[in-house]
């Protein structure tokens, strides 16, 4: 059934107009163009009547379904089985990432809240996504179903042709972070970063050590002189011109992104046809997104992200010895775009409320692999709560119908 669902959006940088593909609930899957505003100078709430079905992103805010979600435990467990059963892949995040990239303005950086996050705990903590070099925001795309039951998630969007630098970013997430420990001084905030990100994060942590910061990162560039990245950059500014324009793909192989998409699909256990049409689908949405970005990133702005990279990296190395937050660092064991496990037992060693965890199987992109479930990290860590100091009875979350199913099926 269509219904009409009022919006509630929250002010933030700029005017925006999205595009995109949208999920609903219940499977049903309607492409048409959204238009999201928000505006610097306002602050009112804004009602929206042009969506039918909700859409999944709005920007610089969040929409707040006006039907109250069922209570009864019956009723929450069919729909926690049902949103694993319609869980986003990677096909779903190349086809958002590309709309992103292809209505992008150019700028400034903003902030967004997924609608697919869903209702949460009452005083769920803030969760702030950092995104990777590619700045698109929605590298947490596979975890917004289950964060958004949890966390209250807000994710940075850094248009594609943007030059904000690096510490005009620090300034950006400074002042976010400033301004919600006002708002709810006793929760805690939560900084997710990964890559880029994850340097983004160490950053704010350091600059701000009296307010009470988690730190979940997924492979941080703090190791970015000894990465395979470093030494693109004398390269291409020599490089021939025809060589520079297959950099993007050159890019998203060494993530590990493709290998990691036949390999899920493959153990799936699926009939081999299906099989083989699902991964022609992925195939065919990732060189879409890869063209359209290639179209949009000149070599020029590839060479500026690189070295902003480099600073973000030195920004945060410098900063090490100030950071008192708790961290939890995810490292992977393929990653080859960076020494990740070397690198996670370095900072590991600097940080001093510090934890890790290692995922030897895993690539670079470690947030976009479907077997990986952030929210059972968290919770297996110890990481999650919601006031200053960890509640074992009020911050408890018994395991979900997904997470007790893959404990009890290996000993069945």
């Amino acid at each position: 059934m269509t219904t009409t669902v009022p919006g509630v959006i929250t002010a933030g940088l700029s005017l925006v107009h999205i595009r995109h593909t949208s999920l609903v609930t219940g499977g049903f899957r309607p492409q048409r163009t959204v238009r999201v505003y928000a505006s610097a100078t306002t602050r009112r709430p804004v009602v929206s009547t042009e969506q039918q079905p909700p859409t999944n992103v709005s920007i610089n805010g969040r929409f707040v379904n006006s039907s109250k979600a069922e209570t009864n435990t019956e009723h929450k467990a069919e729909s926690e089985s049902d949103s694993e059963s319609h869980r986003l892949g990677l096909k779903d995040y190349f086809e958002q990432s590309k709309e992103l990239v292809r209505s992008s303005d150019g700028g400034p950086p903003r902030w967004f809240t997924p609608l697919d996050c869903g209702s949460r705990l009452e005083n769920s903590p803030l969760l702030l996504f950092l995104p990777g070099i590619d700045g698109v925001g929605l590298g947490l795309i596979l975890q917004h179903q289950r964060l958004g039951e949890i966390f209250d998630v807000w994710c940075l969007h850094i248009p594609v042709t943007d030059q904000t630098p690096f510490t005009g970013l620090v300034k950006l997430v400074e002042k976010t972070v400033r301004s919600e420990n006002r708002r709810s001084p006793k929760r805690p905030i939560y900084l997710v970063g990964e890559s880029t990100g994850g340097c983004l994060a160490l950053a704010v942590a350091a600059n701000n050590p009296n307010i009470d910061l988690v730190l979940v990162l997924a492979n941080p560039a703090t190791c970015f002189s000894k990465s395979q990245l470093h030494p693109l950059l004398p390269l291409l500014e020599v490089m021939p011109e025809q060589l520079r324009i297959s950099m993007p793909y050159m890019l998203s192989l060494m993530t590990g992104i493709p290998s990691s998409m036949v390999m899920t699909t493959v153990e799936k256990g699926l009939p081999v046809q299906q099989t083989l049409g699902e991964i022609l689908e992925n195939v065919i949405a990732l060189t879409s997104y890869v063209s359209v970005l290639t179209d949009s990133l000149s070599v020029e702005m590839l060479l500026w992200k690189l070295k902003m990279l480099k600073s973000a990296s030195a920004y945060a190395n410098s900063r090490l010895h100030a950071i008192r937050a708790q961290t939890l660092l995810l490292s992977s064991g393929r990653d080859q775009l960076l020494p990740s496990q070397d690198e996670g037992e370095r900072l590991c060693k600097m940080l001093p409320n510090c934890e890790i965890r290692k995922f030897n199987e895993s690539g670079h992109a470690l947030f976009l692999e479907e077997a990986f479930d952030l929210v059972t990290v968290i919770k297996g860590a110890s990481f999650y709560r919601r006031g200053r100091y960890l509640d074992y009875v009020s911050d408890y979350l018994p395991p979900s119908p997904h997470e007790f199913k893959k404990i009890y099926e290996p000993v069945r």
